[in-house]
C-alpha cells in the first residue's frame, strides 16, 4: 500500500472518529451526569453487538483474501440474528431487559452489516471505497442524534438515539440480505463452522471486546447499587476523547494484517518503520487531546467533568501500550501458536478481577489504572515471547 491511501484510510478514520467525537460532546451538553452514565452503558452495549455478529469472521475473511464461501455464511449468520432479535423482544416485553438496552442490542445487530461490507473492500485491497465508506455508521448515529435533540430538545430521552438509529440501520440490514436467502441457511450446522477457521480471530476478539467494556460495565454494575455515577460519566468521557488514538491504532493493524504474512526482509522493514511512524503519530495526538481536554472541560462541560485532562492522559498511554501489543500478536498468528489465545484469556481475566477491586476502592482512577496495567502486560508479554522463541 502506498503512502497516499494511508493517509486516505487514516483521514476517513479520522472523520469517523471526530463525529465519534462530536456526538460525545453533544451528549455530555445535552444531558445530566445520571442520563450521560445510563447512554454510557447503553452505548458499550451497542458497539459490542455491533461486533458480536461479525466475530472473528471479519479479520477471518480478509487473511483468506476475500473467500466467497466465508461471506456466504456470514450472512446466513446475519439471518440468525434475525431470530434473535425476535427473541429478546420477548424478553424486552416481559421486562427481562430494560427498553434502553433492548434498543442498544438491536441497534448494534443491524449496525453490524456496515463493517461486514468494509471487509470485503478490505479484503480485496480496494482501500479507497474501504475508506469513503468507513464513517458511513457513525454518519447516521450522529444524524439520529441530531435529529432526538432538535425534536426533544432539553428533555431527551436516551432510548430514543437508539430507537431512531436502530430503524435506520434495519433498512440497510435487510437490503443486504434480500438476495441472500436460499435453502443452504438452513444447514445450520455447516455454517457455524465458519467459526473454526476463525478460532484465533475470534478469541482475540471475544477478549478485546470485554476488556474494553469492563470497565464501564463494572463501573454500572456499582452504580446501580448506589455507587457515584459520575464515576461512569467521567470514565466514558475520557475514553471517548482517547478514541481517536485507538482508532489511528486500529486502522494501522487492519491495513497490515493483509501483508503479515510477508516474510522477506524488505517487508519485515517497511512494516516496523509504518509502525514506528504511526506510533509517534499517536503520541503526537494524545498531546494535542490532552490540551483540547483541559480548554474544552473548563470551558464548555460542568464542573463534574473538570478532572477530564487527567483522566484522557493516563487512559492514552493504555492506548499506546494496546496498539503496540496488538502488532506483535498479529506477527505471532503466522506461527499459529496457542500463547496468543492463553495470553489474551488471562488479560481478561486479570482485567476484570482488578476492576471489581479498584474500582470498589478508587472509583474511576481503579478503572483507569486497571486499563493501562493490562494494556501494558499484554504489550510486554508479546515482545518478550516473540523476542525469545522467535528473534523478532
Amino acid at each position: 500500500m502506498n503512502l497516499n491511501i494511508l493517509f486516505k484510510v487514516v483521514f476517513w478514520r479520522g472523520v469517523s472518529a471526530l463525529l465519534s467525537f462530536f456526538t460525545v460532546l453533544l451528549c455530555i451538553k445535552n444531558l445530566s451526569v445520571d442520563d450521560f452514565a445510563n447512554y454510557s452503558s447503553a452505548f458499550t452495549i451497542y458497539t459490542a453487538f455491533c461486533l458480536i455478529p461479525n466475530l472473528g469472521i471479519n479479520n477471518f475473511l480478509v487473511f483468506e483474501n476475500g473467500n466467497s464461501d466465508i461471506e456466504k455464511k456470514n450472512y446466513y449468520i446475519k439471518i440468525y440474528y434475525l431470530i434473535f432479535i425476535f427473541f429478546i423482544s420477548f424478553l424486552c416485553f416481559f421486562n427481562l431487559i430494560s427498553n434502553l438496552y433492548f434498543y442498544a442490542i438491536v441497534t448494534g445487530i443491524f449496525g453490524s452489516m456496515f463493517d461486514f461490507n468494509l471487509v470485503r473492500y478490505q479484503a480485496k485491497k480496494q482501500f479507497r471505497k474501504y475508506a469513503i465508506l468507513m464513517p458511513l455508521r457513525t454518519v447516521v448515529f450522529f444524524l439520529s442524534l441530531l435529529f432526538v435533540i432538535y425534536i426533544e430538545g432539553r428533555e431527551i430521552i436516551v432510548e430514543n438515539i437508539f430507537k431512531f438509529s436502530a430503524c435506520i440501520f434495519s433498512i440497510y440490514y435487510l437490503y443486504f440480505l434480500k438476495d441472500k436467502i436460499s435453502l443452504d441457511v438452513f444447514k445450520f450446522k455447516e455454517n457455524i463452522q465458519i467459526f473454526n477457521g476463525a478460532r484465533s480471530f475470534l478469541i482475540h476478539e471475544v477478549c478485546m471486546l470485554l476488556m474494553v467494556r469492563a470497565e464501564v460495565w463494572i463501573l454500572t454494575m456499582y452504580s446501580a447499587i448506589g455507587f457515584s455515577k459520575s464515576d461512569l460519566a467521567n470514565y466514558w468521557a475520557a475514553f471517548n476523547f482517547i478514541l481517536i488514538i485507538s482508532i489511528l491504532g486500529n486502522t494501522l493493524a487492519s491495513i497490515v494484517l493483509p501483508y503479515i504474512q510477508d516474510e522477506s526482509k524488505d517487508g519485515m522493514l517497511k512494516l516496523e518503520k509504518m509502525v514506528k511512524k504511526v506510533s509517534l503519530m499517536m503520541f503526537g495526538v494524545l498531546v494535542l487531546t490532552v490540551i483540547l481536554v483541559y480548554f474544552i472541560s473548563n470551558y464548555y462541560f460542568s464542573k463534574d467533568y473538570k478532572e477530564l485532562p487527567y483522566y484522557v492522559a493516563v487512559l492514552g498511554v493504555g492506548v499506546l501500550f494496546g496498539f503496540l501489543a496488538n502488532i506483535d500478536r498479529l506477527k505471532l498468528i503466522k506461527f499459529k501458536n496457542k500463547f496468543i489465545d492463553n495470553m489474551l484469556i488471562f488479560q481478561l481475566m486479570i482485567s476484570i478481577l482488578l476492576n471489581f477491586i479498584l474500582i470498589y476502592f478508587y472509583g474511576v482512577w481503579g478503572a483507569i489504572i486497571c486499563y493501562v496495567f493490562v494494556r501494558f502486560l499484554g504489550f510486554f508479554s508479546f515482545k518478550m515471547f516473540l523476542r525469545f522463541n522467535y528473534g523478532r
